[in-house]
């Protein structure tokens, strides 16, 4: 049985945690890799919600 997944509230967590790289780190020095890990995905688990 495949997992059920609540892809807006994985947008928001996703949302959510790059706003808070931004605002440790600044825009320019955030990356796939450190937003990856702030949400707890896979780096490559980040690519369909872009």
């Amino acid at each position: 049985m495949p997992k059920i997944v609540d892809h807006n509230a994985r947008r928001r967590l996703i949302v959510k945690s790059v706003w808070a790289l931004i605002g440790r780190r600044g825009l320019a020095a955030v990356t796939m890799r450190e937003l990856a890990a702030e949400a707890g995905f896979a780096n490559g688990g980040l690519a369909p919600y872009f």
